[in-house]
């Protein structure tokens, strides 16, 4: 597997967000992709973060922050959020119309069967499973507030929709004080 890895310590004016040099050689890389960040993990604990969203490209993501927390002898946090709703459609919804317990039972079998098997080629890495009722970049941050690394796939929806729909993975990217792995299609 080919990896590319950016160093970027960021400038004066947006320490963490990436500057216009890094963006277009991230975008036009067909290969996972480390930046790595010029801030030390405070806490001196080792954890790994690594978004779970039951794509196949999501349990890419799952096997290469299973590796690292292996090598690294680091904690596995999966986080895997399920409302990618703006915060106003949230307030619409009223309590009655959703079962919590459902979508939270849903969640869990996404965050279970994206870890199973590996628990056995990993007997070392320990696992705390987080399923969050926020946005996927809010939780994903919100969790590697003392991580190592952050670990997200990137689905490669293109241009279009990514400038309509968003990207997790970019977000993350522009937003954390960790190193973030993103891990392709």
């Amino acid at each position: 597997n080919d990896l590319l890895v950016i160093g970027y310590r960021g400038h004066q004016h947006r320490p963490f967000g990436l500057g216009r040099s890094v963006i277009p050689v991230i975008l036009g890389a067909h290969c996972d992709i480390v930046v790595v960040r010029g801030t030390d993990n405070p806490a001196g604990q080792r954890r790994v973060v690594v978004g779970v969203d039951g794509s196949e490209t999501g349990m890419k993501a799952v096997d290469f922050a299973y590796d690292y927390a292996s090598r690294h002898d680091a904690a596995l946090v999966a986080v895997h959020a399920w409302s990618d709703l703006p915060l106003d459609a949230l307030a619409a919804v009223r309590e009655w119309d959703v079962d919590w317990a459902e979508l939270s039972q849903a969640a869990d079998v996404i965050l279970s069967e994206a870890l199973s098997g590996h628990a056995a080629r990993y007997p070392d890495v320990s696992v705390h499973k987080v399923v969050a009722t926020s946005k996927p970049v809010e939780a994903l941050l919100d969790a590697a507030e003392e991580a190592d690394l952050i670990v997200v796939g990137s689905h490669g929806r293109g241009a279009m929709k990514r400038m309509l729909l968003g990207s997790v993975s970019q977000a993350v990217l522009h937003y954390a004080k960790t190193p973030v792995a993103v891990v392709r299609a």
